[in-house]
């Protein structure tokens, strides 16, 4: 069982470009591990992949995206 889930990655990205994000669980029994969630985004200005790769869109201002 995973105690916490650390997301790394750029914290912004341009419109029309794209960036990589992986995910670092830490277990209860201190051990580290690469896992692969089920990754989503909330805007229409942007979409990720199973791989985690974040590409973005052409915006007319900036715009907040959660992953």
């Amino acid at each position: 069982m995973s105690r916490v889930c650390v997301i790394s990655g750029a914290s912004s990205v341009n419109e029309n470009s794209s960036s990589n994000y992986t995910a670092t669980a830490t277990f209860t029994d201190g051990t580290t591990a690469t896992v692969t969630p089920d990754w989503s985004v909330n805007s229409p200005y942007a979409s990720i992949t199973s791989a985690g790769v974040l590409s973005t869109t052409t915006v007319t201002g900036n715009q907040i995206v959660t992953l």
